[in-house]
């Protein structure tokens, strides 16, 4: 049982979408919160005993629906879900206050809450059309007010409209506390991606900083190179001869380490003949 109403209770799913599933956790509020504020709506009603049973039966069918939205919301269907859970409730709620003939009793403070889960849901936009549309509707209901075309309303105050109230209040607050709740799962989520990337910035100033210092610690040598033709020394800028690995090495990291080519292995140590020692560029003798 527990298990079965934790599901009916749980938000849907998105595991790839972050963005859909804090839209999903949204909707799932947004749903509970208006159910348990028209069951209450429905309550005040039949406790009270002076609405009209034709309000309240637009409530019960419009509770009727919930079951539809839920497997919508449930299933991928998430924009289908929100767009008609906003729509059933504009069209029950103008339809109730053109039932009770006039906008002063509390069903007209409804719409503030459509307004808040219109922002919620559909951000922005969301707000301004159902602001746009609750003013319009409320514009129409006292037009109609005005002109007779509404049923005679009914003034007295009685406990329907003490629970109506408590219930608005309680869910106004509640989908507020939702509002800050994911302003501050979004802030916490960005100052966690400024701090990841403050730490890929400082990586990468490191990264660089050892780049330039490799760099400059990299030395080559370019140009012409005035060398001797006997003596193989270098000349210098200022004119001086140096030997060659001195030159070198003075101006690169490259170190020499000394050995014998074969040819002057010959002439100078006498371990090989002369003439059987090829010169460099020149093909060896026959034998």
């Amino acid at each position: 049982m527990s298990n079965l109403l934790q599901r009916v209770l749980s938000a849907p799913q998105f595991p790839d979408d972050p963005r859909r599933a804090r839209k999903g956790r949204l909707f799932n509020l947004c749903f509970w919160f208006c159910n348990v504020l028209v069951w209450f709506t429905v309550v005040g009603n039949l406790i009270g005993g002076q609405i009209p049973w034709v309000v309240t039966s637009v409530s019960v069918a419009g509770l009727a629906l919930g079951p539809l939205l839920h497997y919508w919301a449930h299933h991928g269907r998430l924009e289908l879900a929100s767009g008609t859970l906003l729509a059933l409730l504009f069209i029950a709620l103008t339809t109730a206050c053109a039932l009770l003939g006039t906008i002063r009793v509390p069903s007209s403070a409804y719409f503030v809450v459509l307004v808040v889960i219109s922002g919620l849901l559909f951000e922005r936009r969301g707000l301004l059309l159902m602001t746009v549309l609750s003013s319009a509707a409320i514009g129409g209901l006292i037009l109609a007010e005005n002109a007779g075309a509404l049923p005679r309303p009914d003034y007295r105050v009685t406990i329907t409209q003490w629970i109506s109230m408590t219930a608005l209040l309680a869910c106004v607050g509640g989908l507020t506390l939702s509002a800050l709740e994911s302003i501050r799962e979004l802030l916490g989520r960005a100052e966690h991606e400024i701090a990841e990337r403050h730490r890929a910035e400082e990586a990468l100033r490191r990264a660089n900083a050892e780049l330039q210092e490799a760099l400059a610690s990299v030395k080559t040598l370019t140009g012409l190179l005035p060398v001797c033709a006997w003596c193989r020394k270098v000349r210098e800028d200022d004119g001086y001869w140096s030997a060659l690995e001195s030159y070198v090495a003075a101006r690169t990291d490259a170190t020499f380490t000394h050995g014998i080519c074969p040819e002057c292995q010959a002439k100078q140590l006498g371990t090989l003949s002369c003439r059987s020692v090829p010169s460099a560029g020149s093909p060896p003798d026959p034998v």
